[in-house]
């Protein structure tokens, strides 16, 4: 035996002793070189699937990218397939306890997972890495502590962060690799050697053969290793392993402990020996590689190592056992956010509603579409025929919901639509009440009447005399209603006063409610919420093209509208209604909508209208304006923390016009002003101190209000006369203001153009200065507000629609931004902007409708400094 040892090139394979000097594994010449790259790989690779160790080629080619090595290879899939130790399973978090979940409701709606999994969704979302496992590591590395891997990743760069990791799992790769072939268990041992001999199978034989060509297994002498420990050196040094072979293991340097290495000797003896190392036997069969076995420093070290893994994994345990305790009762309804069972109890049920209502099964009875298509002399868009099916499906299933169409597709026709539909197929829930805003009940009068001749439609409006007339004539003498349709105002159910309105509308027992402009319910504190919930009619529709104005709250307030019942009253979906707008809540409200609601924009359903021209004009404060500006600063200056929105309200109405506030007429002359008007025979006034009364009433009023009283009551006293802005002592320009000079250059420019202008403002005393405007510059116009007559408003915009000599017509945001149909105007002017965008938005769209022709311009008027 020449007991000399190298090391193969071809597959790394430690030769110890060979005399034919050739590697029994892969069968290479000890001087042959390595292969290349490539075609060295795929030896090892052929090599170690030979072997039948593992099946999967794609884990023996992992195996070997990282050992690097066959033998280290070997050890790495045998460590593999060991049993993992078993963790403590963590119970999932309670979902629904008491109803089942659909699999297509919860996989698109949420899902119930573990704590970890959700901080790995809002890392990744957080710091934009898209890498699971590498955002699990790093979790793991901080013990759970989802905030210190977030910014673990903000502060490393990630390559660096991925050698490290990778390093980790290297290092604790291979400790597994060497605790698994350092294991003590003698039946360990003895499975590693029977799977060794089994596997090689038919090999044993061709490996014997190159060891020792020509001769007879039965006459070679049975040899048995002999385990020797031998002193420092190379562990792939050939010649090192032949000295310290020489020397008897021997250190150099007795004082310095070294690391000790084995080296496997063959000599005649039995098969096998017991080898006693620390008190425990090993069985070293006579074909076993013991090359890889670690000294007893390392065993120690590993044992540590192992202890600490161990107490690593239980505090991970405990952490997400104590995270289960903090998600308990919840469910994950977005990334990173858990809302109450309960809450997600209730989304589940809208989830129902709303696949019954896009049951394809589920047909409506006797609803041909060219019998639904004509709607008396109208006819139908495709997008509104949808419309009138969805209002009639939730009507049978017994749903209540929302119609929520951009301004101008025609939420009232698609409505009496439905209401024709119910009538000729349901029998339906009647009588039926409708209540809309003022400025639009005489267009439901007029359309119902049109579309629905066979049903007897009714308007109870107008002065309270008016009102206690219509209330013996409506109904018979046994008191049943002698109408189908009732059509009234929201003014009844917000005005103290109305008591007796809303008693008899109580009693007239309505089986169906349509509300429109629905949006105005979005304050459940509110005297007009609480009277129409006080009637009880459990089948409601809303009509509104801007259903949420502001926040969810609103939303949560027309929900519990709709459904008086318990669907949603529940404390925990109240408390995320009333809590702070997150991704998650509004998520929450969207599915909750979402079966409920039906809307539809104009970009998608109408794309023939011209899409709207968006203008801001913003203007100097300059002149006048500058002063009226300043001078309210100075007058607010001491106590503007106490009188704030006093404050923002005068210099909201100084950068609009300065006649708005009252700078003109002085505290000296309200005494003397109030003294005449007491004079007036036209002004009554019942009070014990009258003097005090107008003079209060006087310092509360603009500059143009007292104006406007004195110009009225200086037919009856003269003296008023010359406190009019107009005269000779005061000369005031009524229509001096930078938005007016604009209005005065750009209004006749537009008619003379062919354009026609709607003019919008918050102010009724801005609509009075700009009649003088339009006076001025000869311009015949119409105006609609609060004051007009409900009977007069629908001629108005008829007038206007019709009589092209009308080019201006100015209307308060309030009164006229809702409801109307001014398809004969293309152009609008916002005079000022309102706090809220979206009755802005529904201002815009009272001429950008369907029926509009020409292209729609909005301009926008705003004071800049």
């Amino acid at each position: 035996m020449s007991g000399e040892g190298w090391i193969c090139k071809r597959c790394t394979f430690q030769v110890v002793e060979s005399e034919e000097n050739r590697c029994p594994l892969c069968d290479a010449a000890r001087e042959e070189k390595a292969l290349d790259e490539d075609a060295d790989f795929k030896k090892k690779l052929k090599i170690l699937l030979d072997m039948q160790i593992e099946e999967d080629e794609e884990k023996c080619r992992t195996a070997l990218q990282l050992s690097g090595g066959v033998e280290s290879a070997i050890d790495y899939l045998l460590a593999s397939q060991r049993p993992k130790k078993k963790k403590k399973k963590i119970p999932r978090k309670p979902g629904f306890e008491d109803e089942k979940i659909s699999k297509s409701a919860s996989s698109r709606l949420y899902e119930i997972r573990m704590p970890t999994q959700s901080k790995i969704a809002r890392i990744k979302k957080l710091t934009n890495v898209q890498d699971n496992l590498l955002v699990h590591r790093v979790l793991l590395m901080f013990k759970g502590d989802d905030e210190q891997a977030v910014n673990y990743f903000f502060d490393t760069p990630i390559e660096q962060i991925r050698e490290k990791i990778n390093t980790s799992n290297t290092k604790k790769r291979k400790k597994n690799i060497i605790r698994l072939a350092a294991s003590h268990s003698t039946s360990r041992v003895s499975q590693v050697a029977a799977r060794q001999r089994s596997l090689r199978g038919a090999n044993r034989q061709a490996l014997r053969d190159v060891s020792n060509p020509g001769a007879e297994e039965d006459q070679q002498p049975k040899k048995r290793r002999r385990l020797r420990r031998v002193g420092d050196g190379p562990k792939h040094n050939p010649s090192s392993l032949s000295s310290l072979s020489s020397n008897g293991g021997s250190s150099s340097n007795p004082k310095r402990r070294t690391r000790s290495k084995f080296v496997v000797e063959e000599e005649d003896s039995p098969p096998s020996r017991k080898i006693r190392r620390r008190g425990r036997p090993f069985v070293v069969e006579d074909d076993e590689d013991l090359s890889s076995i670690p000294d007893e420093d390392e065993e120690e070290e590993e044992e540590e190592e192992e202890e600490e893994d161990e107490e690593e994994e239980e505090e991970e345990e405990i952490v997400e056992e104590n995270e289960h305790d903090e998600y308990k009762d919840k469910v994950l309804i977005v990334d990173g956010e858990y809302v109450a069972a309960a809450v997600g109890r209730i989304v589940e049920k809208c989830q129902q509603f709303l696949g019954k209502i896009r049951d394809k099964s589920f047909c409506l009875e006797d609803t041909k579409e060219e019998n639904m298509r004509k709607v008396g002399p109208i006819t139908l868009k495709d997008f509104q025929l949808v419309g009138v099916r969805w209002l009639y499906r939730l009507y049978l299933l017994g749903l209540n919901g929302i119609l929520a169409d951009e301004m101008g597709l025609g939420k009232t026709i698609q409505t009496i639509a439905f209401l024709r539909l119910v009538h000729q197929h349901s029998g339906g829930e009647w009588p039926m009440l409708v209540v809309a805003p003022t400025s639009v009940l005489e267009n439901w009068l007029r359309e119902c009447q049109k579309i629905l001749p066979d049903l007897r439609v009714e308007k109870y409006h107008g002065t309270q005399n008016d009102r206690l007339e219509l209330q013996e004539t409506l109904m018979d003498e046994n008191g049943e209603p002698l109408f189908d349709i009732l059509l009234t105002t929201y003014s009844i159910f917000q005005n103290s006063s109305a008591s007796a309105d809303r008693k008899w509308v109580k009693d007239c027992k309505f089986g169906f409610m349509v509300l429109d402009e629905g949006h105005t319910l979005k304050n459940m504190q509110a005297l007009r919420y609480q009277n129409l919930q006080a009637l009880r009619i459990s089948r409601k529709l809303i009509l509104s093209g801007t259903p949420i104005q502001n926040n969810i709250k609103e939303l949560y307030s027309l929900l519990s509208f709709l459904d008086p019942g318990t669907l949603f009253k529940d404390e925990s979906l109240e408390e995320l209604a009333y809590g702070d707008e997150t991704p998650g809540s509004v998520e929450v409200f969207r599915q909750l909508l979402e079966p409920f609601c039906l809307r539809r924009v104009k970009s998608h359903v109408a794309k023939e209208m011209a899409p709207k021209k968006e203008e801001t004009v913003k203007l100097g404060l300059e002149g006048n304006l500058k002063s009226a500006y300043q001078w309210v600063i100075a007058q607010h200056k001491k106590t503007f923390k106490k009188n704030c929105r006093h404050a923002f309200t005068a210099l909201r109405k100084a950068a609009n016009h300065p006649l708005l506030l009252r700078k003109i007429y002085t505290d000296e002359m309200i005494p003397e002003i109030a003294r005449l008007l007491i004079a007036s025979p036209g002004v009554d006034i019942q009070s014990v101190d009258p003097m005090r009364k107008v003079t209060e009433e006087l310092s509360r009023m603009s500059d143009f209000k007292i104006h406007n009283w004195c110009v009225q009551e200086a037919q009856h006293v003269s003296k008023l006369s010359r406190f009019s802005l107009l005269s000779d002592e005061l000369d005031v320009k009524l229509t001096e203001s930078t938005k007016f000079d604009y209005l005065r250059s750009k209004i006749p420019n537009l008619i003379e153009e062919g354009h026609r202008v709607l003019i919008f403002s918050q102010w009724t005393s801005l609509l009075d200065i700009l009649e003088f405007l339009m006076d001025e510059l000869s311009i015949q116009y119409l105006r609609l507000d609060g004051s007009t007559p409900a009977d007069e408003r629908q001629k108005l915009v008829d007038l206007f629609n019709m009589d092209k000599t009308y080019a201006v017509f100015m209307l308060s945001t309030k009164a006229g931004g809702v409801g109307l149909n001014l398809t004969g105007a293309d152009t609008v002017i916002l005079h000022d902007v309102d706090f809220n965008p979206q009755n802005d938005l529904q201002a815009e769209n009272r001429c950008h409708r369907l029926g509009q022709k020409q292209e729609v311009t909005v301009i926008r008027l705003l004071t800049k400094d």
